[in-house]
């Protein structure tokens, strides 16, 4: 559980004007935020010696839901703004959800066959030769 209060104590008068209504009310004011979450995390790369390597992470977060329940159990009023209190700071409320997979790719390669070359030399494959025929190619991203 994660208790946060945010407070913002100075803006400047021009930013403030610039802003819509909308992301001053949820943004720029001061908040309570009590959260609960959880995260799933697994990573191939400890349990395999595969050249892929993959992770993911997954997480859910919610706020304030406990807090608005007990808003409505002991009858409390919503401010001028719609929203309700604690201790006169008004608390936020959500449910985020976050999820991130990711690819770590190692491949290698040996030259088959070369065109360049005359005759029996073209077959690259027969002749082994790390310094020419061999290619390393390092890949990350996603694997779509």
């Amino acid at each position: 559980m994660d208790v946060n209060f945010v407070t913002v104590p100075k803006i400047d008068f021009d930013f403030w004007q610039a802003l819509p209504d909308l992301l001053k009310l949820y943004n720029y004011n001061d908040q309570f935020i009590v959260a609960t979450g959880y995260t799933y995390s697994f990573n191939s790369s400890p349990l395999n010696h595969r050249r892929n390597r993959h992770s993911l992470r997954a997480s859910i977060e919610t706020a304030g839901n406990f807090l608005n329940l007990l808003s409505h159990v002991t009858g409390q009023k919503k401010n001028e703004d719609g929203r309700y209190e604690l201790v006169g700071v008004p608390y936020s409320q959500y449910v985020k959800t976050d999820i991130d997979f990711f690819l770590l790719r190692f491949d290698t390669g040996f030259k088959a066959y070369d065109p360049q070359q005359e005759g029996s030399r073209k077959w690259a494959i027969t002749r082994f030769n790390f310094k020419d025929n061999f290619a390393w190619h390092f890949a990350v991203g996603y694997p779509f």
